[in-house]
């Protein structure tokens, strides 16, 4: 539905639909990361954090400057979509090597699969029998919701929601 998203700009915006996909893309897997490169620093590794910058932004700078040229907008989409997994890879990749932590478990795998499931699978089954409209992106967001939150109370245990919850009453209670 980027292009819809988009079209809040105006019409002109919608070409960029494709760029707007490739970043949401890029996203989900730097979100399904984690803050990996935070690990990193409490593991007293931050000139690692600090190359791992660095060689993000040498890919950024280097894709831009071959792609633009080449592909305008797109280019400079593949480039910042470039850097955004190099600097959420590379932490991954030395998190898992070095001290030995495996940011996927089974609760965020399932976690993954249920947002994968109600936010990508139901819109692209509403789109094929609705079109791609503003009523279908609704229709999704009206379907997808639901289920996320069915998904929610069925796996409040092993998602351990009861600790989240007692956290968020103390800070109410705290502020009060």
């Amino acid at each position: 539905y980027a292009p819809v998203v988009l079209e809040i700009f105006g019409g002109g915006y919608t070409k960029g639909a494709p760029a707007l996909v490739l970043l949401c893309a890029v996203m989900l897997f730097a979100t399904a990361c984690g803050t990996v490169d935070m690990v990193l620093n409490m593991a007293s590794k931050s000139l690692w954090n600090l190359a791992n910058v660095l060689v993000a932004l040498a890919v950024f700078i280097g894709l831009d400057f071959w792609l633009i040229p080449k592909w305008g907008f797109m280019g400079a989409a593949v480039g910042w979509g470039g850097a955004i997994a190099v600097a959420n890879l590379l932490p991954l990749v030395q998190v898992l090597h070095t001290p030995g932590l495996h940011p996927f478990g089974r609760a965020a795998l399932l976690t993954m699969t249920a947002s994968l499931v109600c936010f990508g699978l139901l819109p692209l089954l509403t789109e094929r029998v609705l079109g791609d409209g503003a009523g279908a992106m609704g229709a999704a967001i009206g379907a997808g919701l639901p289920a996320y939150t069915v998904f929610l109370i069925c796996a409040r245990r092993v998602l351990r929601l009861e600790m989240l919850a007692r956290a968020l009453r103390r800070k109410r209670v705290g502020q009060g």
